[in-house]
């Protein structure tokens, strides 16, 4: 990442954390971090922060993770993910019998009404 994108991404995260009125030391207890990294982060001197990292920040400060991603500088998934992964990453606690059925609803009513979504190069709008 560049230097002025990990600052961009710095200021992002501290202004999204302030309106949260999360504190950088809550919001290290919480990510499972050194609260130092937290002001490294928000202060641009982190040029490669871990994903995973990024990705519990998101879910704190309530912003989408992939905005988060997209601001290091980590590739940009260009297609939808199936079903499955979807489910099990947006919602968590979802057990596993219950992305059965989800799945079978989906197949029982593209059965019913056709259609496999966008084409290649479509978005969902």
């Amino acid at each position: 990442m560049e230097p002025d994108q990990a600052i961009e991404l710095g200021a992002y995260l501290r202004s999204r954390r302030e309106e949260a009125g999360i504190s950088i030391r809550k919001l290290s207890l919480i990510v499972g971090v050194d609260s130092s990294q937290i002001v490294r982060l928000e202060q641009g001197k982190v040029a490669s922060p871990k994903a995973d990292v990024l990705d519990r920040i998101a879910r704190e400060i309530d912003v989408p993770v992939a905005d988060l991603l997209t601001m290091a500088g980590y590739p940009v998934a260009t297609t939808l993910p199936s079903l499955r992964p979807y489910m099990r990453a947006k919602y968590r606690d979802l057990p596993p019998e219950a992305v059965d059925q989800l799945e079978a609803l989906v197949a029982e009513l593209r059965a019913k009404h056709g259609g496999d979504g966008p084409g290649h190069g479509e978005d969902e709008r």
